[in-house]
């Protein structure tokens, strides 16, 4: 169970990070009226707010991942903060413009996600996160 939740952790930055890549790849693919939308939008000022927000839940889903990762109580907890806030924040972003291709890759990522949730709340590993709990030896990590 444990490399089940290593290689979905795993999963899910390696596609986070190429959904990023390709789309910035494929942006000129676009048709030239996305291309303009794309354009404006990035030459408009950051939202100052926003800027905190998506600053703030990069780190929180890394420093997650790693704890998770290294099977820390509070892993748990904050990447499951971290999780549904990015869900909740989603629609304060307004429009997203993307390449199938990049999207693709991005729903692989949610679904990795998702499957980490699941695995992190509803299975047998999920004892490994209870702080009620001791520590698990280094012998049952690595099973």
């Amino acid at each position: 169970m444990v490399r089940i939740l290593k290689a979905l952790v795993a999963a899910e930055a390696i596609f986070s990070i190429l959904s990023m890549a390709i789309g910035l790849a494929l942006e000129k693919d676009l048709p030239s009226s996305l291309q303009a939308f794309i354009s404006e939008q990035n030459s408009q000022p950051m939202n100052f707010a926003r800027g905190i927000v998506s600053l703030v839940a990069l780190v929180a889903v890394v420093v997650a991942w790693i704890g998770l990762w290294r099977l820390k109580v509070w892993a748990r907890t904050l990447y499951s903060i971290a999780s549904v806030a990015g869900f909740l924040v989603m629609p304060f972003y307004g429009p997203v413009v993307s390449d199938g291709t990049a999207n693709m890759v991005g729903q692989l990522a949610v679904t990795a996600g998702g499957a980490t949730l699941a695995l992190i709340w509803l299975s047998p590993i999920s004892n490994y996160f209870n702080p009620s709990n001791e520590s698990p030896s280094a012998d049952a990590a690595n099973r």
